[in-house]
């Protein structure tokens, strides 16, 4: 496989399809090596446009999915950043590499690890193992809240951890075919919602029921 061909084609024709046009994000997509967090067994699709497994039930998300997340989120460097689903650790590595603190969370102890030797050579990020489908006090308030994988409902816990005028990203959805991707504003009055994109893809495990907040 041609590995600079393939990444070239993943950024003028996948991610540019989503929407993802700005020079900002396609930079910062451009100089974190995919590849690097793939397992081994899937490294040739890499670029490819497709969810690759990561085991345990768990997948790491396309790349259009993943740009379009980033263009969403807008990481910036003062923002202190939660995110809920380490994985792999490759969007967690697109979130810090434009200098913002992450704060990142993963259930699955032997995900966090291998993510942690993708890491370790990258600054301004902390790995946690927890369940963090319910919020994470440890490093709150947060600027941002990004939720990796799918809940069937939001725990009220992210709203109160956001500062005022902090954003949570989330994919929503009781149906796996029904899934949403939303951007959350925390405001004065609440928090106010856009819906950007349908996405499906597995839900976090040991997240909330449908009870807890419905959209």
């Amino acid at each position: 496989m041609n590995t600079e061909s393939a990444r070239i084609n993943m950024l003028m024709q996948q991610i540019r399809a989503w929407g993802v046009l700005e020079d900002e994000w396609l930079s910062v997509i451009a100089k974190v090596d995919r590849a690097r967090f793939v397992p081994e067994r899937y490294r040739d699709f890499a670029y490819a446009d497709m969810h690759v497994p990561l085991g345990y039930g768990q997948e790491m998300l396309s790349p259009g999915v993943e740009a379009r997340l980033l263009q969403a989120a807008s990481p910036a460097a003062h923002h202190n950043i939660l995110e809920v689903g380490t994985g792999s650790g490759y969007f967690t590595a697109l979130l810090a590499s434009v200098g913002a603190k992450v704060m990142s969370v993963e259930l699955i102890p032997e995900l966090s690890a291998m993510a942690s030797s993708k890491l370790k050579d990258r600054g301004h990020i902390c790995l946690a193992v927890g369940n963090a489908a319910y919020g994470w006090a440890e490093a709150a308030p947060y600027d941002m809240i990004v939720i990796t994988g799918a809940l069937a409902a939001l725990a009220p816990a992210f709203a109160e951890q956001l500062t005022m005028g902090g954003r949570l990203i989330a994919i929503v959805g009781r149906d796996v075919h029904a899934q949403k991707v939303f951007q959350f504003v925390k405001t004065e009055h609440g928090l106010t919602q856009t819906e950007l994109f349908t996405v499906r893809t597995p839900y976090l495990l040991e997240g909330p029921g449908v009870e807890m907040f419905v959209l």
